[in-house]
């Protein structure tokens, strides 16, 4: 007996509240700035509980490690200017 067994394409995570957000602008000693956008795509396949959470979760994590090297990062600068 042979069985139809296609596997379900990757559906993109659609989270409310999560886009468009606000880019990060680092200054520099140039007379231009670095942005970062954080924008983060998200594939998942197959089901379960609690899913839409979980991605949630983990985005929140990705983006405040995202900021504090952001931070670190200005940090380093500041402390430069001063050298």
């Amino acid at each position: 007996m042979k069985t139809n067994s296609a596997a379900t394409p990757p559906t993109p995570a659609a989270l409310p509240g999560k886009s468009g957000g606000k880019p990060y602008t680092l200054p520099s000693r140039a007379q231009s700035n670095v942005q970062v956008h954080f924008s983060p795509q998200v594939t998942m396949q197959g089901s379960g509980a609690n899913v839409a959470k979980d991605i949630n979760n983990v985005l929140s994590l990705s983006k405040r490690e995202l900021e504090r090297m952001i931070n670190d990062v200005m940090a380093q600068q500041r402390r430069r200017e001063y050298a």
